[in-house]
Order: C-alpha cells, then sequence, then structure tokens
C-alpha cells in the first residue's frame, strides 16, 4: 500500500457506515473520527460517502437498495464488494485514522512538489519561504511528533527575513490580522474599500501598497448580494474608469456560508476542540488564484463558541494559520469589540470582546471607534482639519498592534457615503492634553458660576459627552488635578441652598475672594433687582461668599431653584439669539410634586412655562428634550423630574443624558445642561424632606 491511499482502509469504513444503516450513529463516527470527502482516493467510496452522510444528514437509514438508487451500477458494485468483505466495524477507528494519515501524507507530498516546482522555475527567496513554511507544516502534522534536532544551517539564516510578506507597508503583511469594532461601525465595508485599493495597487491610508492582490471574503453574516451592492457603490465613490473597475470586479470575490454551519473548530461528542477540514478546502480551492488576503467575517461564527472562550480563541487561531501558510496570504479576522471597550473608546489591542488569546495570536490588530459625543473622541486630540459634516460620520482607525514595523499613529477616518477621507493624529503629549483638559473645565465651571449654575462631579459626568465633548475619564483625571493644583475645591453650598446631605459644590478657586478685603458691592443687597437686559460690559465682576464679606456677582446670579429674576424676566445670558428660544430657571414654589417642580416645566394649572415656549413655532422645546432624556435613560419621566432616583437611576440618566446629547443641535445642548442641573437640585430638596 502507499502511503499516501489505502484503499483496503476506504472500503472498510464505507463497509462499516453501510452496515451499520443507522443514521444517527453514521452522523456520529463521522464526527468523532473527523472524515471527510477528501480522505478517499477512490472514486466508487467518495461517492458512497456523499451520498451515506447526505442520507444519514436527512435521518435516512443507509443500505444497498436505497444507495442502488444515488450510485452509478460500477460505483455500487465496489460498494457490495466491500460490505461482503468487511462485514465487522471493529476496527472502524483503525481504519479511519489510516484514512487521515493518508491524507496527510497527501498534503506533505503536495506541498513539496510545489516546492520543488519553485526551486525549478528559479523563484526568489520571498517566495519560497512560505512554501518551505508549509512543507515543514505538513510534515509536523503526519508525523504528530516534533523532529530531530538539527540546528540551523547558513544558508537558512541568510534567506531569513525580519517579517512575511509585505501587502501594505505600514499596515498589512501576510500573517493573521485581527480588525475589531462595535457593531454598525461599518467594518465590513471599510474593508471592501481596502481590497478594492490593494487589487489597484493604490495608496491606502497613506501607505505604499507593495503586493497587490485578489481578496475573498468568507461570510457568515452579510450575503453576496449586499456586498455586491456596496462594492457597487465603492466603485462609484472611487471614480474608476472602465479598466479599474473590471480590476477590482475581477479581484474580489465572496464566499457566502452565512446559512451554513461552517466552522474552523468545533466541538466534538466529548466536547474537545477539534480543527475542521475547513483550512485545507479553502487551501485547495485558492490556491494559486493570487489572494493577498482572506477575509472571515465575522469571527465568531467561525469558532466553537464561547464556553471555552481563550481554547476556542486558540484553535481559531491555529486554523487561520494554516490557511495563511498554505496559501502565502494575510488572513483577517472580522470581530466585535466589548460593550464596555466600545462605550468608553478603549483603543489598545484587547479592546475585542472576548478573551485575550485572539489579539495575542494576531500579529496585526486594528480597532476602529466611532467619533461621538457620547465617547469624546471628537475632542482627544483632532488632526488639524477634521470635522464632521451633516450626512457624515468618523471613527479612527487604531492600529493598536504592528509586529513587523514599528508602531504607527491613530488614523481619523471620515466617511460620507461609500467615499472615505483620513487624517493622521498627532502625537498626544499626555500631560499637555491633561493640562487642556483641567483648564477646559475650570473655564466651563468658572463661566457656569457667574450664571450661578453649581455643579456636582455626578452632574459634571452626566454632561461630559454632550457639553463638555470629553471622555469621563478623562474628566476624572481633569478634576483630579485641578484639586491637586488648589484650582478647584468642594464648598458649601450658599445657607439658603444646602439640601440634605448634598451641601457641596465645586468651586474654581481662582474665582473666590480672599477671605478679608473684600469690595463693597455695586448694588446694595436691599437694593430692587435691575433690568434683565446684559450689561454693556461683558467682563464678569468679582465673585464672593456671602459668608466671609464679599459680593455676589453683578447682576445678582440666579439660584437653581430662583426664577431668572424677581419679575419673572429672562437673563440675556439664557436667550438662544438665533431661534429665541428661551431657558429660565424654574419659578421657585413651596412643595414638590405635580404642582410646582415636578415636572420642572409645569405651572400650577399642569400648562408649560411660557418662557420655555418657541415664539415662533410653538413647540415646548424643553418638555420634549425632558421627555426624550426619560426615554433614552430607561426612566418615569415624573420620576426623573421629581428627583427620586437611586443610584442605578443617576447611572442611567448619565449614560441617557450622554446619548441624547449626542443627538441634540448645539444651540439646544443648553437646555439639556439646564436640565439636568434642575434635577439634581430637586433631588437635593427632596432629601431634606420627611
Amino acid at each position: 500500500m502507499s502511503a499516501t491511499a489505502n484503499p483496503v482502509a476506504e472500503a472498510a469504513v464505507i463497509a462499516g457506515l453501510v452496515n451499520c444503516g443507522d443514521p444517527e450513529i453514521i452522523g456520529r463516527y463521522a464526527v468523532d473520527h473527523s472524515l471527510s470527502v477528501d480522505d478517499f482516493t477512490v472514486t466508487a467510496f467518495r461517492e458512497a460517502y456523499k451520498s451515506v452522510l447526505a442520507m444519514a444528514y436527512n435521518g435516512s437509514r443507509v443500505d444497498i437498495p436505497i444507495l442502488a438508487q444515488r450510485l452509478d451500477p460500477h460505483d455500487l458494485a465496489a460498494v457490495q464488494s466491500a460490505c461482503i468483505e468487511h462485514v465487522s466495524a471493529a476496527n472502524f477507528g483503525i481504519y479511519a485514522q489510516i484514512l487521515k494519515d493518508c491524507r496527510k501524507a497527501r498534503q506533505e507530498q503536495a506541498a513539496r512538489d510545489r516546492l520543488a516546482k519553485a526551486v525549478a522555475d528559479g523563484a526568489p527567496p520571498s517566495e519560497l519561504a512560505p512554501l518551505l513554511d508549509a512543507v515543514r507544516a505538513s510534515h509536523s502534522n503526519s508525523a504528530n511528533s516534533p523532529p530531530p534536532f538539527g540546528g540551523f544551517g547558513e544558508n537558512e539564516l541568510q534567506a531569513a527575513r525580519l517579517h512575511p510578506k509585505c501587502i501594505v507597508e505600514n499596515y498589512l503583511y501576510a500573517d493573521l490580522a485581527l480588525v475589531a469594532a462595535a457593531g454598525g461601525t461599518g467594518k465590513t465595508t471599510l474593508l471592501l474599500y481596502e481590497a478594492a485599493c490593494i487589487a489597484l495597487g493604490r495608496s491606502l491610508w497613506g501607505n505604499r501598497v507593495v503586493t497587490p492582490g485578489r481578496t475573498l471574503f468568507v461570510t457568515a453574516e452579510d450575503s453576496r448580494e449586499l456586498f455586491a451592492a456596496r462594492l457597487r457603490e465603492i466603485i462609484e465613490a472611487m471614480g474608476l474608469d472602465e479598466y479599474e473597475q473590471r480590476i477590482v470586479r475581477e479581484s474580489i470575490d465572496v464566499w457566502d456560508v452565512s446559512g451554513d454551519m461552517v466552522r474552523l473548530a468545533e466541538l466534538d461528542a466529548g466536547g474537545n476542540i477539534v480543527l475542521t477540514d475547513l483550512p485545507d478546502r479553502i487551501i485547495e480551492a485558492y490556491r494559486n488564484t493570487g489572494l493577498a488576503q482572506v477575509v472571515m467575517d465575522p469571527c465568531i461564527s467561525f469558532g466553537p463558541g464561547e464556553r471555552i472562550v481563550n481554547d476556542g480563541e486558540q484553535a481559531i487561531v491555529t486554523a487561520c494559520r494554516r490557511v495563511m501558510r498554505g496559501l502565502g496570504c494575510c488572513v483577517r479576522l472580522i470581530h466585535h469589540s466589548g460593550k464596555a471597550n466600545a462605550r468608553n473608546g478603549n483603543l489598545d489591542q484587547y479592546a475585542s470582546r472576548g478573551g485575550t488569546a485572539l489579539p495575542d495570536g494576531c500579529r496585526m490588530v486594528a480597532i476602529l471607534s466611532s467619533v461621538t459625543s457620547d465617547n469624546g473622541h471628537s475632542a482627544a486630540n483632532p488632526p488639524d482639519g477634521w470635522d464632521l459634516l451633516p450626512g457624515e460620520s468618523g471613527f479612527i482607525l487604531a492600529r493598536a498592534k504592528l509586529s513587523y514595523c514599528p508602531p504607527q499613529p491613530n488614523l481619523w477616518v471620515r466617511r460620507r457615503g461609500y467615499a472615505f477621507a483620513y487624517f493622521v493624529e498627532q502625537p498626544r503629549d499626555a500631560k499637555a492634553a491633561l493640562g487642556r483638559d483641567a483648564e477646559k473645565v475650570a473655564e466651563f465651571l468658572a463661566d457656569e458660576l457667574t450664571h450661578g449654575r453649581r455643579y456636582t462631579a455626578n452632574t459634571l459626568e452626566a454632561m461630559a459627552g454632550s457639553t463638555l465633548k470629553m471622555p469621563r475619564a478623562h474628566l476624572r483625571s481633569a478634576l483630579a488635578a485641578l484639586e491637586a493644583a488648589g484650582r478647584l475645591e468642594e464648598r458649601e453650598l450658599p445657607s439658603d441652598q444646602r439640601r440634605g446631605r448634598r451641601k457641596t459644590y465645586l468651586h474654581p478657586v481662582r474665582y473666590s475672594a480672599e477671605p478679608v478685603g473684600g469690595m463693597e458691592p455695586e448694588n446694595p443687597a436691599d437694593s430692587p433687582v435691575g433690568d434683565p437686559n446684559p450689561p454693556t460690559s461683558i467682563i464678569p465682576p468679582p465673585y464672593r461668599e456671602e459668608r466671609n464679606g464679599g459680593i455676589d456677582a453683578v447682576p445678582s446670579s440666579p439660584d437653581f431653584l430662583q426664577s431668572a429674576k424677581q419679575n419673572g424676566g429672562i437673563t440675556a445670558e439664557w436667550r438662544n439669539r438665533e431661534t429665541g428660544l428661551t431657558c429660565p430657571d424654574t419659578p421657585a414654589t413651596g412643595e414638590i410634586g405635580n404642582n410646582s417642580i415636578s415636572p420642572l416645566f409645569r405651572q400650577p394649572h399642569g400648562g408649560i412655562t411660557a418662557e420655555w415656549r418657541d415664539n415662533e413655532t410653538g413647540i415646548d422645546l424643553p418638555a420634549i428634550i425632558a421627555s426624550r432624556l426619560a426615554q433614552a435613560s430607561g426612566l418615569d419621566l415624573d420620576v426623573m423630574l421629581s428627583g427620586r432616583l437611586t443610584e442605578s437611576d443617576w447611572a442611567k440618566l448619565a449614560d441617557g443624558a450622554a446619548d441624547l446629547g449626542r443627538c441634540l443641535p448645539e444651540e439646544q445642548k443648553p437646555l439639556l445642561a439646564g436640565l439636568l442641573a434642575r434635577i439634581d437640585a430637586v433631588a437635593q430638596v427632596r432629601e431634606v424632606r420627611p
């Protein structure tokens, strides 16, 4: 018998399956022994194995009369002869192992033949290296034992490369790569655009395409038709001529397995992870097609599941490396980010969901993170020229791990329809960035204080994304830096604003007066309130605490639970000049309930305060914003406005405010900020009520 084929073992395996006849047992035999059609070299037995599996899959019992309806007479005669010769299936496992060993021997021989042909054709070392790797891999698999110790030869050292074949300079190499992002970011569309650039040899994100080639998408999520539609739009957006369009069309293909269970690794009957024959089938089907990359989309669909996270991910890595070595191309896995990492905008190599084995096993890791107001990327370190117009979306492409080139800066990618533009992020000075964040927070608090609005850490965090456009982690660092520098401290609220346990607020120290030597107030404390129109000077007056002899800001700033002016007027700082929308403070009332503060914008008779109404359209924007905030936070509107919130409710309110702030136009965001401040104030009032 040849080491690459064993017809006797093939006949014994087929006879064991046919003589058994039970479809359930046949299926278990096939799975337990990892048998495939490629294990058979005799045509009659290959066709018989296909028919037996199909019948077992449909739950049909297998026997010779039924096979006679599926096989031609010659193949049926061979199967009948095998069943007569091999009556017992006692040695089924031994014969199945012989078939697998023969298949591995054929793979090794094929790898050696390809290497010999490449040498005879005078192929350069860069092409010989992956072929040599494939020979070693197939030899190791067939022997299932370590090779003898041999050391390195001089020629091997001289021919060795520091990195595999480069596809895109400083970005993509013929190895395993991971692309992770939250769902809906546009990962697949982005990789389609990249595939078009690689096919054409066009510069990609400012990097030279060194090795143009083809791309195969193996998709378990989107249909081939959807890929075709997206590719059509990308081609149109790129403005390609007819010749370039033809190159792109012929260089990108999609294998749609979205309706099938096609896996690189799976669990056997004993719960152990085993590799399937999918890598070998991909290699055989697409050998010599000039592939630059194979994209598996999404990664989770090709693994054994998430019950054994890291072991399952390592099995995917092993299977993909087999494809990579067999085809000499890059294998890219499209994966999803973890929920918390996506919300926080994390960009490190471990931002993907699941364990660490997948990013550790990949040599290139790219993280995509949408630029939104809630994760604060829009204020993190945007490059010059970066902005987003209506109808555009953006994300950061972070090359978090690059094993074969120096670290590369983040890319800011702007997308409009199916057209992409990119900007290179400049290195971020962490110390300088912290200083800018701290200065921004200090200026915000000081400006708000001149208008009588005081904040706690909780209310600031709720506004971090929508108003400050800053990640919460950056906000916390900025607050800590300000406190350490003595520029921010907790101070007691004025006596008439102390509510329950919440008696303090964050005060910018440089805007307070010294304990002694205060200035005389410009207006006596008992003087009537002046005109609501703004003063001619835009320079804020000195701010002093009442308890140390200082003076209030002039004109007197409204407190949270007092009207803007005693006569009901609206301070000019709260008026939107373009729309006429106004946002005065809530009128002072006695009791908390449906007839006063809760809902905040409701008059005793149930109507909305007139000052909050759009004079042109009659739309009560603040009431709408309050309703949308409650919906985004998952809270009852009356409960939210009355301040009856638990700690978990406050967390929901912060997330809801961030989501809503991202959707609001700039001119409406002050309404949201004022609403949050009032909810906080109402909650303080409730704490002193029985």
